[in-house]
């Protein structure tokens, strides 16, 4: 089973990371304001992750295979890695769309200060 760990940014966004049954970081996130933003938008993917629109496939410059994850309105939600093949790629949304539903929350926020 995955897990999703949200955790903080240096300059105080919050950002969540859904790792493999390994720990391995399989898809990383864009910076949210507020940790209730961040959570909301791991409870969208576990929701959804199975619709195929969400996943926005690409090539890079130099040949290298990856996506974004995206809302239904186009806004960037997270990235994933660089793969050798567009094989890995898929393989990699596969597993996504295999375990976000059921991945665990792990919050990993370290609140300083005044709670956000």
């Amino acid at each position: 089973m995955g897990k999703f760990l949200i955790s903080n940014r240096r300059n105080g966004e919050f950002q969540f990371s859904l790792k493999d049954q390994n720990g391995y970081e399989i898809l990383g996130s864009e910076g949210y304001s507020t940790k209730i933003a961040c959570i909301a938008i791991v409870e969208l993917i576990k929701k959804n992750c199975g619709n195929n629109a969400m996943y926005d496939c690409q090539t890079s410059a130099d040949g290298k295979f990856y996506f974004h994850l995206r809302t239904g309105n186009g806004y960037r939600i997270a990235t994933s890695e660089m793969f050798d093949s567009e094989k890995s790629r898929d393989n990699t949304i596969e597993l996504i769309k295999n375990i976000a539903p059921d991945a665990m929350i792990d919050d990993q926020v370290v609140v300083k200060g005044v709670y956000k």
